[in-house]
């Protein structure tokens, strides 16, 4: 029987750290098997609907699978993200993202609804421009839009962060965003 993302909580566990300020962002690579990237490929081919409090960008998330990957993510993942961050987290809210022409998203916080995320930048024709950069007083991270590569942060309250380039005509931008929830950090 296959077992679903194993890849992505080994990624998890070999996350890169990087200080902005008195925050961390953990980078991601090497996140999901190809099996996986081709089941999520089909989900972009369903219904797809405006995301809850962007409904002005031109954004959409294709919400057919979410509760069948939300089980399967939660088994396989829940475990590494507490061993390697140190934290409690206790349910994850998968989304699939797709950004179109126009897309851009200016500097921001997220709202409590989201104490922590994990982005998955997915196979696409985006360019390594179309990534999010995360700003904390004069310190800046770019990270890159490279399939099956991402970053899990922990204050996205607090941290300032973007879209680093507009989506341009023709392109496209395919995530996999996952909202961490129920964190106690120490």
């Amino acid at each position: 029987m296959y077992v679903y993302f194993e890849k992505l909580a080994t990624s998890i566990l070999n996350a890169t750290e990087f200080n902005l300020g008195e925050h961390k962002l953990y980078l991601l690579k090497d996140c999901f098997t190809d099996r996986e990237l081709s089941e999520f490929e089909e989900i972009f081919n369903g219904r797809a609907e405006q995301v809850h409090a962007q409904e002005h960008l031109p954004r959409r998330r294709y919400p057919g699978k979410e509760r069948h990957y939300q089980v399967l993510l939660e088994e396989a993942i829940i475990d590494a993200i507490n061993k390697k961050f140190n934290v409690d987290c206790n349910n994850l809210a998968p989304l699939w993202w797709q950004d179109f022409a126009g897309y851009h998203i200016g500097p921001h916080v997220d709202n409590e609804g989201v104490p922590a995320a994990m982005q998955i930048y997915l196979p696409s024709n985006a360019n390594k421009r179309l990534g999010t950069t995360f700003k904390y007083k004069d310190e800046i991270l770019n990270v890159p839009y490279v399939p099956n590569t991402g970053y899990i942060c922990f204050d996205t309250t607090k941290l300032t962060h973007q879209s680093t380039s507009t989506v341009s005509e023709g392109l496209t931008r395919k995530s996999f965003y996952c909202i961490i929830k129920k964190i106690e950090l120490d």
